[in-house]
């Protein structure tokens, strides 16, 4: 009887805010839904509840200290299993991610922590997170900091990283992130926005290692074919030659 008194309460909420939009209504409701969507009999209609919710936040000081219970609840959403799997759940996450600030860092803190154990389809999900939230924030004038504060940390963090494992995961995420859509237009310039001040360094670097990740980066992420060349076979020399000229024309843009 108690868990749906305040349920109810919470959908009167709800509803007041959707009517008036209630300032004062946020920082009660949003807690609630956070915590029976993360519970473990939280559904999908309590995830689609959470990203109804989501313009509830842009009343709330998301930065002040008073908040901080509230951005560890946020930043759980990020590393969930359950809103990872689902649209509404990524696209509430995204929002989050793009929203910058101290949430935004909670939230990408907490993925790095929890990474090293997922399996490659939850890194996948996470990897379509980062990707919308630069739809959202490109869309709203603000890509600059989900680049540089969210996916050149995990750029660096992918070239840098020194166990095997964890760079399959972070390979993962940022393929589905970016890699993978390297000849959407809309992401073709944030690929080399995000690789171009790490990667020149990186093909010079003095330990093989680090050159051969930058190298296999490099591949995954810029074309290594000229497009203007024509489509039928040529001889293995010409092919070459060609090969070899698209990746110097492309490193040239990295300089």
């Amino acid at each position: 009887a108690g868990e749906a008194a305040q349920d109810a309460v919470a959908r009167c909420g709800e509803a007041w805010w959707a009517r008036e939009n209630a300032p004062f209504v946020a920082p009660r409701c949003l807690p609630y839904l956070l915590v029976r969507a993360l519970s473990s009999g939280g559904g999908a209609s309590d995830i689609r509840r959470v990203g109804a919710a989501d313009a509830m936040l842009s009343v709330v000081d998301l930065d002040d200290d008073t908040a901080a219970p509230l951005r560890g609840l946020l930043a759980q959403t990020a590393t969930s299993a359950k809103f990872l799997r689902a649209a509404p759940g990524r696209d509430f996450v995204a929002r989050l991610l793009a929203r910058g600030g101290d949430v935004a860092a909670d939230a990408h803190a907490a993925v790095k922590k929890a990474l090293p154990a997922w399996p490659a389809a939850r890194c996948r999900s996470a990897g379509d997170c980062y990707r919308r939230a630069w739809l959202v924030a490109d869309a709203a004038g603000s890509r600059d900091t989900v680049e540089d504060e969210l996916l050149q940390d995990l750029a660096r963090s992918l070239l840098f990283c020194r166990d095997a494992k964890l760079h399959d995961k972070l390979s993962s995420l940022l393929s589905a992130a970016l890699h993978d859509k390297r000849d959407d237009p809309k992401l073709a310039g944030c690929v080399e926005r995000v690789y171009a001040p790490l990667l020149w360094r990186h093909l010079k670097y003095p330990l093989p290692e680090a050159r051969r990740r930058a190298y296999a980066v490099l591949g995954a992420c810029f074309p290594v074919s000229d497009a203007a060349a024509p489509t039928k076979k040529k001889k293995t020399k010409t092919q070459a030659a060609a090969r070899g000229a698209a990746i110097e024309a492309q490193l040239e843009l990295l300089r």
